[in-house]
């Protein structure tokens, strides 16, 4: 994956969706949306990506795709092409938590 400012778009089960801003830099992933912070490493082989994500609640009242789960880690795998990934996985062990996400790359990281 490019470092960068990502956005990024995911849909949940049941139809739930969401979107959010993702800092990609080295192999990390640090971002966030209006109630959670995600933080997490990925491993780029070409165009193949795995990576595994901590999604913690930072604001109150707001719901995950998942439904009012306030910690949580994400095993995601998928492709990466230019500026562009998908990615797909869910919660380990909760074979009905599943999530598909998308980003686009919109800016440079400042330095």
């Amino acid at each position: 994956m490019v470092n960068g400012m990502y956005s990024v778009s995911f849909a949940g089960p049941g139809g739930q969706s969401g979107s959010g801003v993702a800092a990609v830099k080295d192999g990390s992933i640090n971002g966030g949306d209006a109630g959670y912070g995600y933080l997490g490493n990925f491993t780029a082989n070409g165009p193949k990506v795995t990576a595994t994500l901590r999604i913690v609640q930072h604001q109150q009242g707001h719901q995950s795709v998942f439904g009012p789960i306030k910690d949580f880690t994400l095993s995601l795998s998928g492709t990466t092409e230019g500026e562009r990934f998908n990615m797909s996985g869910g919660i380990p062990g909760q074979p009905n938590q599943t999530i598909t996400i998308r980003g686009r790359k919109f800016a440079d990281l400042a330095h």
